[in-house]
């Protein structure tokens, strides 16, 4: 405890890297237990156009129970970031999914990040 804040640990970041030029990125969490989302984000080597970039809640079960929680359409972007407006807080079992589409093969290297806390559920 820190004044009147709780110390969490926060897990070893989910990272992944992807050329566009020839593969999509896709890059997973891997928490055991219960966890909040602190923030997902992708920074490009080059500037990005007509790709699209998600966040989605893995549910565990099938696809079909899965939930995009952010999208993005790329247009000359180079880094994509979303932080949770209320917390994220998701059970074991749940995992964070972070994707780019490279439908139009561009130029450039995708660097994901997907940050997480401990919750202990």
């Amino acid at each position: 405890m820190f004044g009147q804040y709780i110390v969490r640990p926060i897990h070893t970041p989910a990272t992944g890297t992807a050329n566009l030029a020839s593969a999509s990125l896709s890059v997973t969490t891997s928490v055991q237990k219960g966890f909040r989302l602190v923030c997902a984000f992708i920074s490009f080597s080059a500037a990005v156009s007509t790709e699209t970039a998600t966040v989605t809640i893995d549910s565990g079960t099938a696809t079909a129970y899965d939930c995009i929680i952010k999208s993005w359409s790329l247009s000359s972007t180079s880094d994509a970031f979303y932080l949770p407006e209320n917390d994220l807080i998701l059970p074991e079992g749940f995992q964070i999914i972070l994707a780019c589409t490279n439908a139009n093969t561009p130029a450039a290297i995708a660097y994901g990040t997907i940050v997480t806390e401990s919750i202990g559920i």
